[in-house]
């Protein structure tokens, strides 16, 4: 009756009048034939029913004969909403389909579907949901701004609170709906982009390298120290020495994966370096020597599962994110880390209140799935990736941890990360199929992208949204690492090589050391400028300097984003520089 409220006249069962209400009581027996959005016949029918309605009530005495003949002279009044009722109506429709659905599958609502299903229409519940309706603008806002619900690609957010599991906001760049004349693509869709098939969600989106967070805490967890690691080729072949969980050799001998862009002849790499860096060689090895099942093991103890509900697929590529996910399974993944091991299983329904006015409260299903200390190493490494890695110069202003992830042939982006209040993970894609349609040459929103990367997109609105969610929070920080655990570890080489790559930074020319220090001075870094200004050496030929810079070119830049992760070649694994 609420739906058909809402439907038929624009209010609230509460809210409607004498006529209002017989009208609907009216159609329950004859929905079809009644429905006033199939033209005046049906109307016609619709106010027969209603006078039949008014008239038995009369010869109850219910109502006088004044007030029957009076409703009966009233015309009908429709004013029929767009959609009828239900989450389409609703402020946070996304969010709404997956308190639906969860009613609709949890054994917690119901011993079986048909009694969840009687219960939620016809129950009388009022349900409180622990969304946060500040975080949920927060969310919406940052999408809007970089992504249009015209667009094909859409972006999704889901934010999750660590220790707890509830589901803060769940937000998507397209409007929740049919489009006009039903069209496939619009600014509308209904499925609930955030989530899993399970809650209405679609297939998801490979995760790229945001799961090689479950191959760095499998290491720490094995023992392996900060400053650990080993020299990397420039590509490699899996063609050896992996195994899935059944013992099967799961070894791939015709493909061929690739380092990150700036990464392609290898190096030496520790697992802070193959981190930051997001070295697909340095994880592959790695994921080798820690064993595929056991990163699997970690992935699944972390609630990783697939969008479509199907098992994990365990291939060599695991470590690099071939599986599709939804934002709110990786969320709460990462949830768990700032949390110091603790996972919860998302959570969006936390009071239900019966037609009687009984209450069930529905407390949070947690776990410590890994040590304290092992998820403290994690948090360690992974708040390198916004000072250190592809994540430099983006910021939030608090501490904060994370990773990146770009799929093989751009089919995909995706950002998750954390700070002790609050989890959120951003996915980007094509609404109609990633693999026919790679975020290459596209334009999202007002910008054009020659490339989607994680860093590029979904690390922007992780930034903008969390920064908003948390404005009202005090910043705290992550738990230190155990050094006498986790410190002292070594990697051959490694010193060395960061030397030359600094050197080769800064460069060795006189004028760029120059130019650095009065730069340092002007900003207040140096104690004074012990510099000649020009260079002695430039003072004959001004002309020079001004030759060193195209005419349009600003003196200061902003930096450029941080380098994309890399994936193999020729197969749809993990991702391609």
């Amino acid at each position: 009756m609420e739906a058909a409220a809402r439907r038929f006249f624009s209010t609230s069962a509460s809210r409607l009048t004498l006529t209002q209400a017989a009208t609907l009581a009216g159609a329950v027996r004859m929905p079809y034939s009644t429905d006033p959005s199939l033209g005046q016949e049906h109307r016609e029918r619709l106010k027969m029913r209603r006078d039949l309605v008014l008239d038995r009530m009369a010869g109850l005495k219910q109502i006088t004969q004044q007030e029957a003949a009076s409703g009966k002279a009233a015309p009908l009044g429709i004013r029929l909403r767009p959609e009828p009722g239900g989450c389409a109506q609703s402020e946070y429709p996304f969010y709404c389909m997956y308190v639906q659905r969860e009613l609709l599958s949890n054994p917690v609502f119901g011993n079986t579907e048909r009694e969840r299903q009687r219960r939620m229409a016809r129950g009388g519940l009022t349900i409180r949901t622990s969304l946060d309706p500040i975080a949920q603008r927060a969310a919406e806002r940052a999408i809007r701004e970089h992504v249009s619900p015209e667009d094909t690609e859409v972006a999704a957010e889901a934010m999750v609170e660590p220790r707890t599991g509830r589901i803060r906001a769940m937000a998507a760049s397209k409007r929740f709906g049919r489009n006009p004349g039903n069209r496939k693509n619009g600014p509308k869709t209904t499925f609930n982009l955030p989530a899993d098939v399970a809650h209405g969600g679609g297939q998801g989106f490979q995760a790229g390298s945001t799961f090689k967070v479950f191959t760095l805490a499998t290491a720490l967890q094995q023992g392996w120290r900060f400053g650990d690691g080993f020299q990397t080729p420039g590509s490699l072949v899996p063609g050896q020495g992996y195994r899935d969980c059944s013992g099967k050799p799961v070894n791939d001998p015709n493909t061929r994966v690739l380092n990150a862009s700036g990464e392609g002849e290898g190096g030496p790499h520790s697992i802070e370096t193959g981190t930051w860096k997001s070295v697909n060689i340095f994880y592959m090895m790695l994921e080798r020597k820690v064993g595929l099942c056991n990163v699997v093991r970690m992935a699944r103890t972390l609630g990783a599962t697939r969008a479509d509900g199907e098992p994990l697929k365990e291939v060599p590529t695991f470590t690099l994110g071939v599986n599709e996910m939804d934002p709110v399974t990786v969320a709460a993944s990462f949830a768990a880390f700032a949390a110091r091991g603790q996972y919860c299983r998302p959570l969006a329904i936390v009071e239900i209140v019966g037609r009687d006015g009984r209450r069930t409260h529905v407390p949070p299903s947690c776990e410590q799935v890994i040590e304290r200390p092992i998820a403290d190493a994690v948090n360690h490494v992974l708040e390198g990736v916004f000072d250190k890695g592809t994540m430099k110069g983006q910021s939030i202003g608090r501490p904060a941890a994370g990773k990146t992830g770009t799929n093989n042939g751009y089919t995909s982006a995706w950002f998750a990360g954390y700070t002790p209040h609050l989890a959120a993970a951003v996915s980007v894609g094509d609404i109609r199929g990633s693999y026919r349609f790679p975020l290459q040459g596209v334009q999202i929103g007002d910008r054009y992208y020659g490339s989607v990367q994680g860093a590029s997109l979904p690390g922007p609105i992780w930034v903008e949204s969390m920064g908003a969610a948390l404005r009202r929070t005090e910043p705290r920080g992550f738990a230190g690492p155990d050094m006498s655990r986790f410190g002292g570890g070594h990697t051959p080489g490694l010193e060395e090589a960061l030397a030359e790559e600094e050197r080769k930074k800064r460069g060795n020319n006189p004028f760029g050391r120059r130019a650095r220090r009065l730069f340092e001075w002007l900003l207040g870094q140096s104690p004074g400028p012990s510099v000649e200004w020009p260079p002695p050496r430039e003072r004959e030929r001004p002309d020079r300097l001004l030759r060193r810079l195209p005419p349009d070119r600003p003196l200061l830049e902003r930096p450029r984003r941080g380098p994309a992760d890399g994936a193999p070649e020729g197969r749809r694994y993990g991702r391609r520089p």
